[in-house]
């Protein structure tokens, strides 16, 4: 009778164990796969953002060339502060965008969209928070990405963009510059899109690791 019991804890101990084992190793698998399939989630969210992000800036570097190459065909880019009205059409067409300027090499903001204020507009050479970029689209052939400041001209936290437009010779006449909308019009930047409550997607420059934006 004591060997019987002895055997049948022997038993229970021996199915428990296994038991235990078992639904260890099913627990570790199922972790594994849930880990697989949000990992995955991870990377196709990233592969969004940066399709997403290149086809963005993309586009609007084609703007600001196609703008930068039409008004410096106008002498009077080099005169004082005027407002175009091709600007404010192109405005109107783009609300990613919060505000156009074409500016001199040395910093001077000359044609602009009209819904910056001309009394407020700073020398973005001079300015300490545009004049990384600026001296930096000076040098690139190809659209440059500020850091993201709050633009007392225009009341609002912009990433500012910027293109060199060049002449025949491949010497900067001017730099067209934009203000790119991070909240409102700019869909892109809506949190909503990008599953704010779990995520928090960045972009960094590759130049300096500095992150213009944070997706929240």
């Amino acid at each position: 009778m004591a060997l019987l019991r002895k055997n049948i804890w022997t038993l229970y101990t021996l199915l428990f164990a296994g038991s235990l084992l078992f639904l260890i190793i099913i627990s570790y698998y199922r972790w594994l796969n849930i880990q697989d399939i949000y990992l995955t989630k991870q990377e196709n969210l990233v592969e969004l953002v940066s399709n997403a992000s290149h086809s963005l800036f993309v586009n609007q570097e084609v703007i600001l060339d196609v703008l930068g190459s039409e008004l410096t065909k106008d002498p009077a880019f080099l005169q004082g502060v005027k407002k175009q009205s091709v600007l404010d059409q192109v405005l109107d067409l783009n609300p990613a965008i919060v505000g156009f300027g074409l500016a001199t090499p040395d910093g001077r903001l000359t044609f602009i969209s009209s819904n910056l204020n001309p009394s407020r507009l700073p020398n973005l050479l001079q300015q300490e928070s545009s004049r990384d970029s600026f001296k930096l689209a000076l040098e690139s052939d190809s659209m440059v990405l500020g850091r993201t400041y709050f633009m007392t001209a225009l009341n609002e936290w912009v990433i500012p963009i910027r293109k060199a437009i060049r002449d025949e010779r491949g010497y900067v006449i001017a730099v067209m510059t934009a203000g790119l909308r991070i909240k409102g019009a700019s869909r892109f930047f809506s949190g909503a899109i990008h599953m704010d409550e779990f995520n928090r997607v960045s972009l960094i420059r590759a130049i300096d690791r500095y992150p213009p934006v944070s997706l929240i």
